[in-house]
């Protein structure tokens, strides 16, 4: 950038600097990006490897006490999980945007708003999912592949995280209001308080006790409401740049709309995900009747599709956790017209994420072992699920592209593209994973369904590689026209 450009650039800063109201401006404004991203990013990155491992922590402990048949009784009980937390992002992801483009904008009012709007919706909808999950509990988990053996073990799992749902829609959901507000380590206690909870309960309910799969239910809603409790204490702080009052939890529809807009690129993320896990269990317990590995059930293949979710999201925390701690910063950049400052932003955030996502791919590539041993599946069991999960990491270091796409899209307030861009990428997921890998590849390769199923993981993955590869080009040209005319 030559001198003028670089007054200009200077002279915007300056006069969005006399408007210090938050602790977001004055990190959003400072001089290094790749410095204030990683500075940012260490605390959510810490927090998500906590909620990953909350996750994990069911699944582990469950297998410790009951063996294959726990780990597949919640891996059938997973894709509920997913939607409840679906719910969760909706309305805290989208509030969350609204309230950095709010911020950068200096409008303190509607960044409330916009917080009560999301904890009023957050509340009907955990409500209304733990009603229907209570009172339809056994014909759901059925449809997700439960067997007689199964349902014992899935059920109370179930019902239980059901009525915690509002609890997780805080812990997962609304704490997001306070890491854009500027606290990220806020957020990372929030997350500790939940997973200190989880493991000393589930270990003394389920170990010590004995109490199966609903103990593991109670350790996790107990700690899911604690991280509320936290997250209701630190939105009422008086450091807080919006001012929560009662009156802002009255819904504003307007207000409702904009976030789930905003929103709906993370829920319809979980929701797919869920549906995978659906299909998946789905097709696994059909293919497994003829294409069993020797030694392998098919209960072991459900716990291997159920190790796989579990890890591969572990192993793209870094990259999530780098994408989460700059959408304050694109939001912000964004509502506050600095073009230039976005650009910076979205660019560091791919670098440093896939730097990050490396080293993780290669620990599984090269022992997956390790990661499947914590599960305490049967031995009988193991070498498939490895395989499963060697599959399936392959693609994790290229997922940044897709990462960074979606999130940079919904921080700068572009719904309708970042909508049609997560309908784009998962459809293709979904295609490619569930129809043409399965049913077409054993017809011109020697793999059978089951692990053509698998292996549709990598060429689902790399579709919507490709496809947000195309959006990102395209924007590339926009977002410079934008600093050009800033500048000039």
């Amino acid at each position: 950038m030559d001198r003028s450009g670089r007054t200009v650039q200077t002279k915007r800063l300056c006069r969005t600097e006399r408007f210090s109201l938050n602790k977001l401006e004055s990190l959003a404004l400072g001089r290094s990006v790749p410095h204030t991203l990683v500075r940012f990013a260490l605390p959510v990155i810490a927090g998500l490897l906590l909620m990953r491992i909350n996750t994990a922590v069911d699944h582990v402990l469950v297998g410790q006490a009951i063996s294959t048949v726990g780990v597949a009784a919640i891996t059938i009980c997973d894709p509920f999980v997913l939607l409840i937390t679906a719910l969760a992002v909706l309305v805290g992801d989208g509030g969350s945007f609204v309230i950095a483009l709010s911020m950068g904008a200096h409008d303190t009012r509607k960044a409330a708003r916009a917080a009560g709007t999301g904890i009023a919706a957050a509340a009907v909808l955990s409500l209304a999912f733990a009603l229907t999950a209570t009172l339809f509990a056994d014909p759901l988990l059925r449809f997700a592949g439960a067997s007689e053996t199964l349902l014992p073990h899935a059920r109370p799992f179930l019902q239980i995280i059901a009525w915690s749902s509002l609890f997780t829609a805080f812990s997962s959901g609304i704490s997001s209001f306070v890491r854009t507000a500027g606290y990220p380590n806020r957020v990372f206690a929030i997350q500790t308080i939940s997973i200190l909870c989880n493991i000393a309960l589930g270990y003394l309910l389920v170990i010590v006790m004995d109490t199966g799969t609903a103990g593991a239910a109670c350790a996790t809603a107990i700690g899911q409401a604690a991280a509320m409790i936290a997250t209701i204490a630190f939105l009422l702080k008086r450091d807080m740049p919006f001012k929560l009052r009662a009156r802002d939890l009255v819904p504003d529809f307007r207000m409702l709309f904009k976030t789930a807009a905003l929103g709906f690129p993370s829920s319809a993320l979980r929701i797919t995900d869920a549906f995978c896990i659906f299909a998946t269990n789905f097709l696994v317990t059909a293919f497994a009747i003829s294409a069993l590995p020797h030694g392998t059930t098919t209960g072991g293949a459900l716990a291997a599709s159920g190790i796989e979710n579990a890890v591969t999201a572990f192993l793209l925390v870094p990259g999530i956790g780098i994408a989460t701690a700059a959408r304050p910063f694109i939001g912000y950049c964004s509502g506050a017209d600095l073009p230039r400052r976005t650009y910076q932003f979205a660019r560091w955030t791919f670098i440093c994420g896939f730097a990050a996502l490396l080293p993780l791919w290669a620990a599984v590539e090269l022992a997956p072992e390790l990661f499947v041993g914590m599960f305490g599946i049967d031995a009988a069991d193991v070498p498939f699920a490895c395989w499963v999960l060697r599959a399936s990491a392959l693609t994790v270091p290229i997922s940044m592209v897709r990462i960074v796409g979606t999130s940079y899209f919904q921080a700068s307030g572009q719904a309708g593209i970042a909508n049609a861009l997560i309908v784009l990428q998962q459809g293709s997921y979904i295609l490619v994973k569930f129809i043409a890998f399965p049913f077409l590849l054993p017809v011109f390769t020697q793999f059978d369904h089951l692990q053509s199923l698998f292996l549709g993981s990598i060429g689902g993955g790399l579709a919507a590689v490709a496809i947000t590869a195309a959006f990102l080009f395209r924007e590339r040209f926009v977002i410079q026209g934008k600093i050009a005319e800033s500048e000039a």
